[in-house]
């Protein structure tokens, strides 16, 4: 960790091979995020309190998303620059690795045109590949300084640029961008909610919403607490969920009203949120946990240990998946009850 700013690890533990930084300083508060690619260690067994499964993939798994579609399970494997598929019932690798651009950071899948598009965070640009073959849909086309997160609303694919304080969107079909809208200071993680696009700001400390339509910012920002990296939208209570990764902490944000909950404490450092259906799911990149939040009370629920420190995750309908920093695994957990 260094002091005063924050430390995003895509990859943690023995022979550091990659160590890539930026850095930003805000009111002489530096921002450090360093991108680490190691050399993968032994696996070794996950705990037996669970029903879990270690699955070898690329170097780096950094974003995870399900395609209900087709069945399958996509990574972006930040060291490898590559997307990759699995099948979720058999743990089987499904066909080869596609090449994708330089340090891809996050995934969206386009359901309505059965594409996955992909943020290159080192190389400034985002491309879509089809479902279906892993052919290319839309060749890397460029987008504003550091892609960090992409969102889709259903027609269009927006991209949030940390290093710009810009979110643009893209048409899905033919890839044109529209003109970037200024937000706020770093923004860093995305959600829509059926109606609106909420962006998280992690050097404001807050959460704003964009007209996808308009394309433009509407109301004024939801302040949050420290450092927000995540955020992902809970339908059954119509509740935008942010997770703040400088003070340990969920919060749940009323869409309309403009006002966040009072903050819920979680494990240490927490990086990442997915939503199962009932409960939201924290993964704390310190504790090597991940944790549920029961939305109807507000509380968090015991830790569960996992193989290592976690930094994706992503639901299938069955189980959470898990992107760990041990360099080239995921994992699966049942949450079924």
């Amino acid at each position: 960790m260094i002091l005063g700013g924050v430390v995003l690890y895509c990859g943690i533990l023995a022979g550091i091979a990659v160590a890539l930084s930026r850095t930003r300083s805000v009111d002489d508060d530096p921002i450090t995020i360093v991108i680490i690619t190691p050399t993968p260690p032994p696996v070794v067994s996950a705990s037996a309190n669970e029903e879990t499964d270690l699955i070898s993939v690329g170097n780096g798994p950094a974003a995870l998303a399900y395609d209900d579609l087709h069945r399958q399970l996509w990574i972006a494997c930040f060291g490898d620059d590559s997307v990759q598929a699995i099948d979720p019932k058999t743990r089987d690798a499904i066909g080869r690795p596609v090449p994708v651009g330089d340090g891809p950071a996050d995934l969206a899948i386009d359901t309505k045109r059965a594409r996955l598009w992909v943020a290159n965070f080192n190389d400034n640009s985002v491309q879509a590949i089809n479902l279906g073959d892993g052919s290319l849909a839309v060749a890397e086309t460029d987008v504003g300084g550091t892609p960090a997160d992409l969102e889709f609303d259903g027609a269009r694919v927006w991209v949030a640029n940390f290093d710009d304080d810009t979110v643009q969107a893209f048409d899905s079909e033919t890839g044109v961008s529209h003109p970037p809208i200024r937000v706020g200071d770093g923004p860093w993680a995305l959600a829509f909610d059926g109606n609106l696009l909420w962006v998280a700001n992690i050097l404001d400390d807050t959460v704003l919403a964009i007209d996808p339509v308009e394309g433009r910012v509407v109301g004024e920002p939801v302040r949050v607490g420290d450092r927000p990296t995540a955020l992902v939208f809970d339908p059954s209570r119509s509740r935008v969920w942010a997770l703040n990764f400088g003070d340990y902490t969920v919060q749940a944000i009323d869409p309309v009203a403009r006002v966040a909950d009072q903050p819920i404490a979680v494990g240490k450092e927490p990086y990442a949120l997915a939503f199962d259906g009932r409960r939201v799911w924290v993964a704390n990149r310190w504790d090597k946990t991940i944790q549920a939040i029961n939305p109807a009370s507000g509380k968090a629920l015991a830790p569960i240990p996992v193989h290592d420190s976690p930094w994706a995750l992503e639901f299938d309908g069955s189980h959470l998946w898990i992107g760990l920093a041990d360099g080239n695994t995921v994992q699966a957990v049942d949450v079924r009850e």
